[in-house]
């Protein structure tokens, strides 16, 4: 009859089971005569498939003469087992061996080897009825907890295997691994992946375990609970009930561990409260009570967590040092204020998404309002004035407007509230209002402004409670092409009215206050001029434009930025040419630029030329008749 290899389960001496591949025959019995314990020596393993070669291999390695070599300086395995000791066989030799066990095991259902319970070695013919069963996927432990009132709390455990409970009393076992389990019961090989075979071995002899009353609170507080966790648990005359408690997402204003302002998220279930990253598991928890105890258990909702994450990251926030958020910003150098301000902006725009949360300020020194704020707003008019009145709602306080233009002056965001809470200003604020601020005057509980400020309100939604006098849209230009700028609706009036005052052959004075944009809306007027005749053979006469000395690199500037299709000359500085035929020069160009102090000095030259326009920047230089500067533009032919 052929050879073949099984494996065995058989006590050692000193190891206690160990698993020992052995080559048998098989007779015509159906019994098999082992012939020798299989070896990479044996004649017979080169015949052997590779898996059952390395199973070879495995075994040989915790073979006595290979423990005695790892565990002993003896020469003779006979006198490394006289000699070994208890505690390295507990401590070294016993959690060597298991360790390959669980390689065999692994390894056994692809090899194809039955697998056979051998009592000793001096046992050589192997039967059917010694043959255990394989099974496979991973063994369950079910632990089962009775109360009565005859005996009290008690418990015991079964195994599951394929959705059977298998009962462990009186059956005969052995023990393959310890932790975790791997064990022979009633000739079934059964895998464990979270249970130490001493918590199986005194069910195989008794049917429960009493637990003392004086124990009961300690040992559900802490054994019990800890089964729940991990086990299938059944319970008879002891409450174990799962929860579906009340869960709300906690978002909490405060400093992280370095100190940097963010949103922490919190997940609270009932009074339970988890950190994003927590683990997601099996909560238990024990109650006691005068009459007796129970335990609870309740599962996150992972799904609904997710949704949570998701709605702050969609809008806007990003994650920061796994349980906080921050706002996504460009400038990752931002000062602290400035994240508490950027936090407080995102809270009181996104009320919408807040309605999903319970909001708080945790650590934070200052207490934030990160409510709704709203203005009412209207203005009256004067004779020559305007009257801008506004009324900002925070929360239960109405604030004038007129409380915060110091703070839009002087760019500081924190407004103090009656109730010792920060108001933090939006930030478009300081650059809606800061004109508005700076240019008017405070009258009362108003913003007084005079009329031509007007344009500084045009954007602002007020109620008119008289309607000012303005411009109709007919009366709008059209704004040329060409030009490199996006003229603001208070620019294309004044672009308009130098063109009015063109077309009716007025001069006129642009007034509008510093920063406003003259000198842009100068320039429209000059594109529109000479736009038609630029690309014609025709020419108009040129403009010349008389500015101080120190605002002549500006204008050329301006020009070549908002108008680069109009030729410039700049007539200027002591190498400029000098001659009564200079206006041959001029004609090549649309605009002469020249100062104040040129123009008196080289008029001779200059009042043989006829201008298009004479445009004067800075013209208080010549609000005195009698001035020398004055009689000389009088010279100017435009």
């Amino acid at each position: 009859m052929p050879e073949k290899l099984i494996l065995t389960a058989v006590e050692h001496p000193l190891w206690g089971n160990i698993l020992q591949p052995v080559l048998v025959e098989e007779t015509e019995t159906d019994t098999f005569i082992i012939l020798e314990v299989a070896t990479e020596k044996s004649a017979y393993f080169s015949a052997l498939t590779p898996v059952e070669q390395e199973m070879v291999r495995i075994a040989g390695k915790y073979s006595d003469k290979a423990l005695m070599k790892l565990y002993s300086r003896e020469k003779v395995a006979s006198h490394f087992l006289k000699k070994v000791s208890k505690a390295t066989i507990e401590h070294y030799i016993r959690p060597c061996i298991e360790n390959y066990h669980r390689q065999l095991v692994q390894q056994l259902p692809q090899s194809g080897m039955s697998f056979f319970m051998r009592a000793n070695n001096s046992i050589r013919t192997l039967y059917s009825f010694n043959e255990i069963t394989v099974t496979d996927g991973v063994a369950e432990t079910v632990f089962n907890f009775i109360k009565d009132s005859e005996l009290g709390f008690r418990y015991f455990i079964q195994v599951k295997w394929n959705n059977e409970i298998i009962s462990l009393k009186n059956q005969m076992y052995i023990v393959l691994c310890f932790n975790p389990a791997i064990v022979v019961v009633d000739l079934k090989l059964f895998v464990f992946e979270d249970i130490d075979a001493k918590k199986l071995q005194p069910f195989f002899t008794k049917s429960n375990i009493l637990v003392p009353q004086s124990s009961e609170k300690d040992y559900i507080d802490k054994f019990v609970v800890n089964c729940i966790k991990k086990y299938e648990v059944f319970s008879d005359g002891f409450d174990i009930t799962e929860l579906k408690p009340q869960k709300t997402a906690r978002l909490l204003l405060e400093h992280d561990w370095n100190q940097r302002p963010v949103l922490r998220l919190v997940f609270q279930y009932g009074e339970h409260c988890f950190q994003i990253n927590a683990v997601f598991c099996k909560n238990v928890y024990a109650e006691h009570f005068s009459d007796g105890s129970r335990v609870v258990y309740f599962f996150r909702d992972s799904d609904w967590e997710k949704q949570m994450i998701n709605r702050l990251c969609e809008n806007g926030l990003q994650s920061h040092l796994d349980n906080y958020f921050v706002v996504c910003q460009e400038n990752t150098d931002q000062l602290p204020d400035d994240e508490v301000y950027a936090l407080v902006d995102w809270l009181r725009d996104h009320q919408d998404v807040l309605q999903h949360f319970s909001f708080e300020q945790g650590n934070m020194q200052k207490i934030y309002y990160t409510g709704e704020i709203s203005l009412e707003s209207m203005v009256n008019s004067g004779y020559d004035w305007f009257d801008f009145h506004c009324i900002v709602i925070v929360g239960k306080y109405k604030i004038p407007f007129t409380h915060f233009r110091r703070h839009i002056l002087d760019g500081n965001r924190e407004y103090t509230l009656p109730d010792n809470i920060i108001f933090i200003l939006p930030a478009e604020w300081f650059i809606r209002y800061y004109e508005l601020m700076l240019f008017g005057k405070k009258n009362g509980e108003n913003i007084r402004l005079k009329r031509y400020h007007y344009p500084l309100i045009e954007d602002l939604e007020y109620k008119k409670c008289i309607t000012l006098v303005d411009f109709s849209a007919d009366f709008l230009k059209p704004v040329p092409e060409g030009l490199q700028a996006e003229l603001r609706p208070y620019q294309q009036k004044g672009f308009s009215w130098l063109l009015y005052l063109k077309e009716n052959n007025f001069g006129g004075c642009l007034a509008d206050d510093m920063g406003l944009g003259k000198t842009l809306q100068t320039i429209a007027m000059l594109l529109h001029i000479y736009g038609d005749s630029i690309n014609k053979i025709e020419k108009l006469p040129p403009t010349l434009i008389v500015i101080p000395t120190s605002l002549l690199h500006n204008w050329m500037n301006e020009l070549k930025r908002f108008a680069p299709s109009l030729k410039i000359y700049n007539y200027s500085g002591i190498k400029r040419i000098k001659t009564k035929d200079i206006g041959k020069i001029f004609s090549r160009y649309h605009i002469v630029l020249t100062s104040y102090g040129i123009l008196r000095n080289d008029i001779n030259f200059i009042q043989s030329v006829d201008f298009h326009h004479l445009i004067l920047d800075e013209s208080q230089y010549v609000k005195n008749p009698s001035s020398q500067i004055y009689k000389t533009l009088k010279k100017v032919t435009a």
